[in-house]
């Protein structure tokens, strides 16, 4: 059987134990209806990984022990720092899921010209931290030991003048620089993505003066959810831990 892998808020030690908020719980309990001595694995995004058994499982809580840390090597290099134009329906959980996947540090959702979603105060507070849970759900699947940070959603010109990378890029057509002419080998990278819509040629000449470069993915015309797929995997080719592959 497979051990389950879940992300704690929790502070983690050797020989702790410690009491699972009421989602872990619920879920371990009903959902896999575990039992006292079963294995699991726990994560805080702290940058380890520990074994655990739970010790026991009542009607809404489960507490476990903590037994060994470890430090599995399964965290990128690069830091990338995404910059995501807002979209409508499942494209925002889908290309935040496999940006997390594939290794980003931080999201940034950004409103945009052509973003066709607006959304107030209370329901933007809502969204974000639905992309955070869907965030954490990406890291507990794909093992990372970290997980990335989703931020506020503001404006795109307030994200491309205030981030600081060593290399930014913007996906549009255009660029024709191969990458690894940009820069020998940058620890942290910012690259912005427009929505459904794409990005206003106002926006890309505003991101280019702010130090972006243009990356040009091909030929063809990506989705929205597609785009960061293919852009992150190119840049861990070159310069994350993709590039031992």
């Amino acid at each position: 059987m497979r051990i389950p892998r879940l992300y704690t808020p929790n502070i983690l030690e050797i020989g702790q134990v410690a009491e699972l908020d009421d989602e872990a719980s619920n879920y371990l309990g009903k959902a896999l209806r575990m039992r006292a001595g079963d294995a699991l694995r726990l994560f805080n995004g702290s940058g380890q990984e520990f074994s655990a058994d739970i010790q026991e499982v009542s009607r809404r809580h489960v507490t476990v022990i903590v037994r060994e840390a470890f430090s599995p090597q399964v965290e990128s290099p690069l830091s990338i720092r995404l910059g995501l134009g807002v979209s409508k329906g499942d494209r925002m959980d889908i290309a935040i899921q496999k940006a997390c996947e594939l290794g980003v540090s931080e999201i940034h959702p950004l409103t945009t010209r052509y973003c066709d979603v607006r959304l107030d105060e209370d329901r933007a507070a809502r969204r974000v931290a639905h992309w955070q849970k869907v965030a954490i759900s990406a890291s507990e699947q794909s093992g990372r030991v970290c997980v990335a940070q989703i931020h506020p959603i503001h404006p795109l010109e307030t994200w491309v003048g205030s981030t600081q990378s060593d290399l930014k890029l913007v996906a549009h057509p255009g660029g024709e620089t191969p990458l690894r002419a940009l820069h020998t080998g940058p620890h942290t990278l910012s690259l912005l993505i427009g929505p459904e819509g794409g990005l206003h040629d106002l926006e890309v000449e505003q991101a280019v003066m702010h130090g972006f470069h243009r990356l040009a993915l091909g030929p063809r015309i990506l989705r929205t959810e597609t785009a960061p797929l293919v852009a992150i995997s190119l840049l861990q080719h070159v310069w994350g831990d993709f590039s031992t592959l």
